[in-house]
């Protein structure tokens, strides 16, 4: 790749899995997902992943649930193995005016292939849905998503997770999204737009002369989401996300655009 070359296109496939069922007379809930990107130019930084983690729910009380699920994930960079994780999610849901609200709260170990010159590490993740409805107009969705996150490395290591530019770890994030919806064209069709911003702190040297390196992500967006397409039981979504990084490391600092669709099938 030409090292000048600051910019590149990406493509983003991404399949997700949410299953809950009865077994043996008690709930069983399971989270999948698979994912891959692939760079038009630089295909070295094209990789894939999947997850997967499954667990009971149980109730705690009229309108409250709390799943337990342990699982494992892999990832690969280029063809070769980047890492693979073994992880548990707690999630406690409890429903307010209609409305659910969770906390997932998740503990990943990661272990690095030693081909990245990486470190094993410890990733700590506790992120928050908060929503309400019909807050400003009737059918209106209002979401408050609040995200934190701690890397560590383990061991004498003392660079991160990954020794790459890009893939850094040994870093504390927090922040927070606001997305809110109103529906059109007889409530089939949602628009939205929504605005996060999160602050990364990380605890090495990202680049040379630059310490503590510090980045605040500020991410606009906007959504399309259009229910029950021609009467079927698929639902369509657009969204559009800017992302704009500004870093005391200059060499840090961008601006991405993200477009992506979906649909959602329920069975």
């Amino acid at each position: 790749s030409d090292a000048r070359r600051d910019d590149d296109f990406s493509y983003d496939t991404r399949l997700l899995l949410f299953d809950e069922r009865t077994v043996a007379r008690h709930r069983w809930r399971s989270l999948g997902e698979a994912w891959g990107q692939f760079q038009g130019d630089i295909d070295d930084l094209s990789g894939a992943a999947i997850s997967f983690a499954s667990g009971p729910v149980f109730d705690v009380g009229d309108q409250s649930r709390l799943h337990i699920a342990p699982g494992a994930a892999v990832a690969w960079l280029d063809g070769d193995r980047l890492y693979h994780d073994t992880l548990l999610k707690v999630t406690f849901e409890t429903v307010v005016a209609g409305a659910t609200q969770s906390v997932t709260a998740s503990i990943t170990h990661r272990d690095t292939n030693s081909d990245f010159l990486g470190a094993d590490g410890v990733i700590v993740q506790v992120a928050g849905r908060f929503a309400t409805y019909n807050k400003f107009r009737q059918g209106d969705a209002f979401y408050i998503l609040p995200r934190f996150r701690h890397s560590k490395p383990s061991g004498g290591t003392p660079a991160r997770i990954f020794s790459s530019a890009l893939l850094p770890g040994n870093f504390t994030e927090f922040g927070n999204r606001l997305v809110y919806y109103i529906p059109v064209a007889g409530n089939r069709v949602f628009l939205g737009a929504g605005f996060g911003v999160y602050h990364r702190t990380y605890d090495q040297n990202i680049a040379f002369g630059v310490t503590d390196r510090k980045d605040w992500l500020l991410e606009p967006t906007a959504h399309l989401v259009i229910s029950n397409v021609k009467g079927s039981k698929f639902d369509l979504r657009i969204d559009y996300r800017y992302e704009h990084n500004d870093s005391n490391d200059r060499f840090e600092d961008f601006d991405n655009h993200v477009v992506g669709a979906r649909t959602v099938r329920r069975f």
